[in-house]
């Protein structure tokens, strides 16, 4: 039976939760007829952006399109419970199994996860895991564990979105409020999709704007490069 891993990357507002809502729909269009596929979406309990409820959670792409998901705090916890899942009579003659984790920038262990989950999960079913995340945090420094998944993938994606300064696509997610701390969530009233240009250009607009040299308004920057 076939075993798979897709890693999906990219900077906020790429399309990497669009991306796996893309997966899930089509996934339950293949499997709908038979009833034999089982899912589970799941994503840090740190993430509560766009929720209208604390009763169900969901994974939310930024134009507020969901799925309702699991919150997760401990992946290896969960990962015991997609495994009794799997071994209920409900449950047992369902082979095909969608593992979908969304910002997975977050969670620990995931390597581990997925290369037990792999062995532990039963011989007779295809499982396919796909996690999605940030490739890199505000200074463009590696955040948690998702980029260890690389070397046991079976593919790699780096989406890419639009910078909001210029029209080229956007690598890189730039922070514009104050905060050192790697681990800061919010949406585009915190952090801005940008282009490489645009991020070096932040960074001397901010240097110079942290030493009083001069004043900026964020919503105001029209820079043209020659």
């Amino acid at each position: 039976m076939v075993k798979t891993l897709d890693i999906i990357l990219g900077p906020m507002f790429s399309g990497k939760t669009s991306k796996l809502l893309e997966i899930v729909n089509n996934f339950k269009s293949i499997n709908q007829k038979d009833n034999s596929g089982l899912i589970f979406i799941l994503k840090p309990d740190i993430d509560r952006r766009y929720e209208e409820s604390d009763e169900i959670s969901h994974i939310i792409s930024h134009d507020k399109i969901k799925h309702e998901c699991y919150l997760v705090n401990d992946i290896m916890r969960f990962q015991d419970y997609i495994l009794s899942s799997c071994r209920t009579e409900e449950n047992l003659r369902k082979k095909d199994i969608l593992i979908l984790i969304d910002e997975g920038q977050f969670l620990k262990d995931l390597r581990k996860f997925c290369e037990t989950l792999f062995k532990s999960i039963d011989k007779d079913k295809n499982i396919k895991i796909v996690v999605s995340g940030l490739d890199g945090d505000f200074e463009r420094n590696p955040i948690g564990e998702i980029l260890t998944l690389i070397p046991i993938s079976d593919s790699v994606v780096k989406l890419k979105g639009k910078c909001d300064f210029c029209s080229n696509q956007s690598i890189f997610s730039k922070r514009i409020c104050d905060g050192k701390e790697q681990v800061l969530i919010g949406g585009n009233n915190i952090y801005k999709p940008v282009c490489r240009l645009h991020y070096w250009i932040f960074k001397i607009i901010v240097y110079r704007y942290t030493y009083n040299i001069c004043q900026y308004n964020i919503d105001s920057i029209v820079i043209t490069w020659w």
